[in-house]
């Protein structure tokens, strides 16, 4: 058999440029493909996100749950501030209830110890005394401060009556219902 050759003459330069071409191409298939591998999940850079996703979720919902019990302590404050405010008109009421109240009772103890002296004035007289204009008028003083002292006594009593069911209705209003 006879061999047979041939001689080709041909410009590889086109060649030469096609496979730079394919191995460029290769490069960043294989550049892509360890970029997916990183990003895909199981891969380490896709596991590092996650964590990180994770980790941000949970700050996520930590933050909110600090948020939501600052809105309640700051309810919670309010709410207090307006107890103290109740607390500090009470106090002044009771404050003002309370110098009147020494005011009847101061007066009522004047008109007592009046009465006591007078009382004892008059049992210190003689029956000559005691049945003249001076001892007629020491009895007529002494009737006339046990009236003064009943009236401002009824009326303590009644102040009294008056204070306590004041504060009872007061009570009622803000919720402090006495049992």
């Amino acid at each position: 058999m006879a061999d047979l050759w041939f001689k080709i003459k041909a410009d590889t330069s086109e060649l030469d440029k096609a496979y730079k071409r394919l191995a460029e191409i290769e490069k960043k298939v294989a550049d892509f493909n360890k970029r997916l591998s990183e990003t895909e999940p199981g891969g380490k850079k896709f596991k590092e996100l996650s964590n990180q996703l994770t980790s941000l979720e949970k700050d996520y919902e930590n933050s909110i749950k600090k948020i939501v019990e600052l809105e309640n302590a700051l309810k919670s404050m309010a709410e207090a501030k307006e107890v103290v405010s109740q607390t500090k008109e009470i106090t002044g009421a009771t404050n003002k209830a309370t110098k009147v109240f020494v005011k009847y009772a101061g007066s009522l103890n004047e008109l007592d110890n009046r009465v006591k002296a007078l009382t004892k004035e008059y049992l210190s007289m003689n029956a000559a005394q005691k049945a003249s204009k001076d001892g007629q008028s020491i009895i007529n003083e002494i009737a006339v401060l046990n009236s003064q002292r009943k009236i401002e006594a009824d009326s303590l009593r009644a102040l009294q009556k008056e204070y306590v069911n004041t504060q009872k209705i007061q009570d009622l209003q803000i919720g402090r219902a006495h049992v």
